[in-house]
This record gives structure tokens, C-alpha cells and sequence, in this order.
């Protein structure tokens, strides 16, 4: 089975670096993500290259950057999603990572699941991951067989099949199933 990937696009090495160090924290939190494998590119080609071999289902693009910008790229991707190997309109799920909060309405028109201001605050990051998880869920299911939830001080392993939905409150996600509910963030 194919892992899940997230995949960054930043023209700065150190953001990059930065903002995966920020999603690494994230997915130590919250179980659901902890399986997807988290790529940088600081470059163009490398960044469709990667973005052929591994098919990210989540990418974080920089807006503002040399060449090409971040909305560019979007817009390219899902109007030649089948070019990268995508297929049955199963697009990446697209968020802007930007220091300029001047682009919000030109994201969104590229069909941006959301857009995060630099410098990167770990609570709205952590809201992010939240909303993809509620929003996708059924799609992201295919990547895992269970997820760790706490029960009684300990943590088990709850079948995703027995998962109803994800429901997200500000910064706590609940687990639902049919015989309980369980707090994992």
C-alpha cells in the first residue's frame, strides 16, 4: 500500500525545514497523520518531480517565490492533475503558507483547502490537520487500518472501520464510534 506523503514547496530551506519540523510536532499529537511521510523541495523541478514519484495527498505551497508563485503552481496541478498521475479528480489537498495575508482571495479561487500566515503558529497548524481530518476522513481511511485512541489511562488501537466520523471542536478531536466516544487531541 502506498504511504501517504505531505509534501512542501518553499524557495527558503530554513522555512521548509521549519514547517516540517511544525508538521512532525503535529503528527506526534494526533495519530491520524503519524504514518504520512513529510517531504521538502526548495525547487521547482524537484518539487513536480516529487510531486510525479509520490503523489502527495497533502502539499503546502509557499506563495511569493522566484519564477513561478505559489497560486501558479495550484492552478496548474488542477488543471493537469491527470499529467502528475492523479486520477478520478482526487486532487491534493492544497494549503498556502505565506508571510502575506494579501493573496487569501486569489487562494481560495484556486481551490485552497486553507491558508496559513508565517511565521507558522503550531495551534493553527494543529486546526488544520483538525479540519483535514474531519473533511477527509473516508479518503484518508485507505491509508491506515487503525488508529491509536486513549482508553483507561492507556492507548489502543481502535479499528478505523468501527469509526463513524471525526467530529473537531476548536483545538480536541473526537473519535465517534457506535458504542463510545474517545478525545484523542
Amino acid at each position: 500500500m502506498k504511504k501517504p506523503v505531505i509534501l512542501i514547496l518553499d524557495d527558503e530551506v530554513l522555512a521548509a525545514s521549519y514547517l516540517e519540523e511544525l508538521i512532525e510536532n503535529v503528527q506526534s499529537k494526533n495519530t491520524f497523520f503519524n504514518n504520512f511521510e513529510c517531504i521538502t523541495s526548495n525547487t521547482f523541478n524537484d518539487f513536480f518531480e516529487k510531486l510525479k514519484t509520490h503523489l502527495p495527498e497533502i502539499i503546502f505551497l509557499d506563495i511569493e517565490m522566484p519564477k513561478k508563485n505559489g497560486l501558479e503552481i495550484a492552478k496548474e496541478i488542477r488543471e493537469n492533475y491527470e499529467n502528475y498521475g492523479y486520477k478520478d479528480f482526487q486532487f491534493p489537498i492544497i494549503i498556502f503558507s505565506t508571510a502575506f495575508d494579501n493573496y487569501g482571495y486569489q487562494a481560495f479561487s484556486v481551490d485552497a483547502f486553507d491558508y496559513i500566515l508565517k511565521p507558522i503558529d503550531i495551534e493553527r497548524l494543529s486546526h488544520i490537520f483538525a479540519k483535514i481530518e474531519v473533511q477527509y476522513a473516508n479518503y484518508l481511511k485507505q491509508f491506515s487500518d487503525y488508529i491509536k485512541v486513549p482508553h483507561s489511562g492507556i492507548e489502543i488501537d481502535l479499528p478505523i472501520k468501527d469509526v463513524l466520523y471525526f467530529k473537531s471542536d476548536m483545538k480536541y478531536t473526537t473519535v465517534v464510534t457506535e458504542k463510545k466516544e474517545y478525545l484523542i487531541s
